[in-house]
């Protein structure tokens, strides 16, 4: 493979090279730019070094939970939802009809047809194969292996193009395939830092365009979304929009030390799509200024609405104040891969309690731990239940009893498997709830508690569940689980990503032993800040609360690029009237009222800011306005986003502050050997590996393939 020899002289050689042969094509070919569409990305006047992702978490995955926030949509009207699919009705696709930004170096136009750039680097393509994926990416090769260009280009002759078919197979994360081109490597890397961006034409479906640099080890590269285009359309793309999705290492991007110049196109099992790209190149410094698009207008603060009276009168509302207040969630471990080891113990169960946690909920998706799941879903095998759940669940009993927290047992799930259409699921859910209640019957702490099912539109991969579908389902569930057991507290949670507002539209179950919880995270233009998975990865430093002085007339300067969907646009332009405390706690008060009229209880136990864009001192401020609310409204909370150190069990003084949460005292009580603890996978799930290629789309980055080794002991 030809190696590029960046030397300053010979990078003035091509440079001029690249600039001679641009315009000899323009003046052969004479293309018209006014023939085309040509999408400009705004320049972000700000970047202050956010864009360089300082991670999390998600993906994975995704959607919202996978430790970085877990539902993708805002609740604002129940109907908004976030869509990572690009399209070009999404978003802002600010074309221009201004003067285009002028390329002045090509890296290929492809009229050669063959498979090396114009500066002697190889183009290349891979699938997620090597991972256990069975997706196909199609390119036209010759004898050799070669990659050939024989695409119809943008007014000339020649262009590369390709089309994929993806297929996740036996991958853990989202399918994908890419191609790229070979610039540098580790002993002479590629030094694009005197130009400003990329630009290229292209016409087809949306992919993302990446810049591999070297200081990247983890696949988790920095990347733009790029929306499908049905003709031949101009990108521009300033460097400082590409960002990292924020699951692996934070890194910067290193414009001196770069590798590759890559696309990527990822989905779910049977997307397909197709691309032609042409004339790829690099734009100078002098990138287009951003437009205003916001106004900077006094805070519009509501007036905060009254409740006369809180209480609830049901020995249910004092269980949950007493033990599922000041709650914490453990995420992007056993609801995104099955258990292969302790990750988090009972030391960090300990450090919770230190820090003045009194409630664990611990998200878990128990039915990767039914024996060959996927035959018992197809009606080919008897249902039966790993013990090696069984021994997990036991482990976290003791340490939160040893601690003197809560554990609330939450059946939580990103593979989604949950189909509320099909009556298998619902019997096998039914049954797979009845053995856990039956397991921990005789247990006679009542601040072990049965989570039926975490927002059942992620745990389905669906953007809507129907409520009364979901009703009949809930009810067979808590059939099954009082057969065995009519002492633990069942918590319920409503369609719409538990939405709040759902629950107001029910009449409570008559089963008196349910709690009813709801998740917020709103107003999600800052809670979810640089959140790759919910579509606002390159968001950064809004104000809490909302400060004129902070706010400004442009969208890029948060971060905001044409490639985000409209939606947070939108959401955005109404910033000014939800950022401040009355708004929080008026998000509440419908809520509160239906608990009280129908003496039910209720608990927020998924909420919170992801860190990665947002500024601390406003993180601090958000969580000061909303505990606020909660202690107000008697609404005992756990927050998703785990804030304490997993290696030093610390927390920010001010943070813990802000939460109420006060430092106590642990005894050390560790009497559980926690290695001995089996995987008991029975192949049901296929190890992953280390990705080769690129990363994949989850919200953490955690590889968590499974063992292979399994134990056949069961219960029925």
């Amino acid at each position: 493979m030809t190696t590029l020899k960046h030397n300053y002289l010979l990078f003035i050689v091509l440079l001029l090279m690249g600039l001679l042969m641009m315009q000899c094509k323009s003046d052969d070919q004479t293309k018209d730019p006014e023939d085309s569409d040509t999408e400009s990305e705004t320049e972000d006047d700000s970047n202050s070094g956010a864009d360089d992702d300082s991670d999390t978490g998600d993906d994975s995955e995704d959607g919202g939970d996978t430790g970085n926030g877990e539902s993708t949509e805002s609740e604002q009207d129940d109907t908004e939802t976030s869509d990572d699919t690009a399209t070009d009705d999404q978003g802002d696709d600010s074309e221009t009809e201004e003067e285009e930004l002028q390329l002045v170096l090509m890296l290929d136009d492809f009229e050669d047809g063959d498979h090396q750039s114009l500066l002697g680097g190889n183009w290349y393509g891979y699938e997620d194969v090597d991972n256990g994926g069975a997706s196909v990416l199609t390119l036209t090769r010759n004898d050799d292996g070669d990659i050939v260009m024989d695409g119809e280009g943008y007014e000339s002759t020649a262009a590369m193009t390709l089309s994929w078919e993806l297929d996740q197979g036996d991958y853990e994360w989202d399918p994908y395939v890419g191609w790229g081109l070979n610039c540098g490597d580790e002993v002479s890397p590629f030094d694009i830092s005197s130009f400003g961006g990329i630009t290229y034409m292209y016409k087809g479906d949306a992919h993302y365009v990446m810049i591999e640099v070297l200081n990247v080890t983890d696949y988790d590269y920095h990347k733009v979304l790029v929306k499908a285009a049905t003709d031949w359309k101009r990108i521009d793309i300033p460097f400082s929009h590409f960002v990292q999705e924020g699951w692996g290492e934070a890194q910067d991007l290193a414009l001196d030390n770069v590798h590759n110049i890559a696309f990527q196109a990822k989905g779910a099992t049977g997307d397909t799509g197709s691309v032609t790209i042409d004339d790829l190149g690099f734009l100078g410094t002098d990138i287009l200024e951003a437009e205003k698009d916001l106004e900077i207008l006094a805070p519009d603060v509501p007036e905060k609405e009254t409740m006369d009276d809180v209480t609830i009168d049901n020995p249910l509302q004092a269980l949950a104040m007493d033990t599922l207040n000041k709650g914490a969630n453990i995420t992007n471990w056993l609801e995104q891969g099955k258990f292969k080891s302790f990750e988090y113990d009972q030391d960090y169960i300990n450090g919770l309690a230190a820090n003045g946690y009194k409630a664990l909920r611990l998200p878990i998706d128990l039915d990767q731990y039914i024996v060959d799941r996927d035959a018992v879903l197809n009606g080919d095998a008897d249902f039966e239940v790993e013990t090696g759940l069984f021994e997990i669940l036991d482990a976290f009993e003791e340490w939160t009893a040893d601690a003197g927290m809560s554990f609330t047992i939450d059946f939580h799930q990103y593979d989604e498997s949950f189909d509320i259409d099909d009556p298998i699921y619902w019997d096998v859910a039914a049954r797979l709830w009845k053995a856990v209640a039956e397991h921990f019957a005789t247990n006679t702490r009542e601040d072990i508690f049965y989570e039926l099912m975490n927002e059942p539109e992620l745990s389905a991969g669906v953007g809507e569940v129907d409520q009364a579908e979901y009703t009949e389902f809930t009810l067979q569930v808590i059939d099954a689980i009082r057969e065995v057991d009519t002492f633990h507290v069942i918590i319920f949670g409503d369609v719409l990503w538990n939405s709040r507002n759902m629950l107001t539209h029910r009449e409570p179950f008559a089963d008196e032993r349910i709690i009813y919880n709801f998740h917020f995270y709103d107003p999600f233009a800052f809670t979810h800040q640089g959140a790759s998975w919910a579509g606002t990865g390159t968001t950064k430093h809004l104000p809490w609360p909302y400060s004129e002085d902070r706010w400004s007339e442009y969208s890029a300067d948060f971060g905001y690029l044409p490639t985000i969907d409209s939606w947070h646009f939108d959401n955005l332009k109404k910033y000014y009237k939800q950022a401040n405390a009355n708004w929080l706690y008026n998000e509440f008060v419908n809520v509160k009222t239906w608990a009280v009229e129908n003496n039910v209880p209720i608990i927020c136990n998924e909420f919170g800011v992801y860190e990665k864009s947002a500024l601390q001192e406003d993180v601090i401020r958000y969580y000061e306005d909303l505990i606020g609310a909660f202690e107000e409204l008697e609404i005992p909370w756990q927050v998703w986003f785990m804030l304490m150190d997993d290696t030093t069990y610390e927390m920010d003084a001010d943070k813990m502050a802000a939460m109420g949460l006060e430092a106590v005292v642990i005894e050390d009580t560790d009497t559980t050997d926690t290695d001995t603890v089996e995987d008991t996978d029975t192949g049901d799930d296929t190890e992953t590996g280390d990705d080769t290629e690129t990363s994949d789309d989850t919200d953490t980055g955690d590889d968590t393939g499974t063992d292979t080794d399994s134990d056949t002991d069961t219960v029925q």
